[in-house]
């Protein structure tokens, strides 16, 4: 395979996806996996070399692709990096990109370094197919604003018309039968932002949860891991769609984003900065943006499935440092699946 700009982008790439493999076990672990003989190779230093040497080493021995498509695999945890997927179909249709070098008099930076083509910036891809967005305006019709007086949350819906808050927004069946849960509360396609007054915003539709009775109860709720799961028994509904929990679990450097009612206000979304800086069975830790109000929020992945409930922030235990950190926090998904499943199978 000759070395072209697609290479050339994977090199930093994925030099940019194992920076901390300093012990280069990862790699390791790759290389025998796909059949490479590992004790034939060196790891020369920086990254970028040592990633040029392990492409071109495969390469040589036709085992570049199978590489390729297991760091791209969702056994890697790479299973929706669309930047792996598309090099990797342009590599198998023999195909390139065209790219420019850029002569440092056409910028003001003041560095030495000669620049060429474009780069990913960091080390993941943030590029998204245009259709990510569209596929996130029809899953936030799932989420809703929850009123409990006067107080305000947020709630996402579950298949068969199960609604998930926090406990600490819906802490027992009296709570919840006093709830009224709003749909798309939220500032409409077309509206300017800057020409919307938030007081004249109303509901497109409303409904009162259905809890059930003490004997029989359409409710559930785990106060330590500040989760609630209720029922909503009214056929409207069903038009709003529903969240899928995910199959692939979360872990650091992913993506995350949060459809939510800060403060209780209209429906938005965090898309800037939302990498997971933490994760384990029970939480996940990122830096997307939340406020009063977001408690109960579905943290999604970007297929949209959710991977964690969030419940608050601040400074925060990083229980890989030990040091005190400023984050967002949600129950990892994981904690819920067993107990929902069970809980709902029950009652069906």
């Amino acid at each position: 395979m000759e070395w072209n700009n697609i290479l050339r982008e994977l090199n930093y790439y994925l030099a940019n996806l194992y920076i901390t493999d300093f012990n280069h076990h990862t790699k390791l672990r790759l290389i025998k996996l796909v059949g490479l003989p590992a004790h034939l190779m060196e790891f020369p230093s920086p990254a970028v070399a040592t990633w040029f040497y392990i492409m071109e080493f495969a390469e040589g021995r036709n085992k570049l692709l199978p590489l390729l498509e297991l760091i791209a695999s969702p056994e890697e945890g790479n299973g929706d990096d669309q930047f792996l997927q598309g090099a990797i179909a342009m590599l198998k249709a023999k195909k390139d990109v065209k790219s420019v070098t850029l002569d440092l008099s056409n910028w003001k930076g003041g560095n030495d370094l000669q620049l060429s083509r474009e780069k990913i910036m960091g080390k993941k891809s943030t590029l998204l197919p245009i259709g990510f967005l569209e596929n996130g305006t029809e899953a936030a019709k799932a989420v809703v604003r929850i009123v409990l007086g006067n107080t305000m949350a947020t709630g996402f819906l579950i298949e068969n018309s199960w609604l998930i808050t926090n406990n600490h927004v819906l802490a027992d069946m009296d709570a919840a039968e006093s709830a009224i849960i709003e749909f798309g509360y939220q500032i409409k396609k077309g509206v300017r932002l800057s020409e919307t007054k938030i007081t004249e915003l109303k509901a497109e539709y409303s409904c009162k949860l259905t809890p059930g009775l003490r004997e029989s109860p359409l409710f559930e709720t785990n106060k330590e891991e500040d989760w609630t799961l209720v029922k909503i028994d009214d056929p409207a509904i069903t038009s709003y769609g529903s969240f899928k929990l995910s199959n692939t679990g979360v872990r650091a450097g992913d993506f995350v984003n949060i459809i939510q009612h800060p403060l209780g206000g209209p429906k938005q979304i965090g898309i800037y900065n939302n990498i997971v800086q933490y994760a384990d069975q029970d939480i996940v830790q990122y830096l997307t943006d939340t406020n009063d109000g977001s408690s109960g929020s579905p943290v999604l992945n970007s297929d949209w499935e959710v991977v964690a409930v969030h419940h608050g922030g601040g400074w925060l235990m990083d229980k890989a440092s030990g040091q005190n950190v400023k984050r967002n926090q949600g129950t990892n998904i994981e904690r819920l699946k067993d107990t929902i499943k069970k809980f709902t199978e029950k009652l069906v």
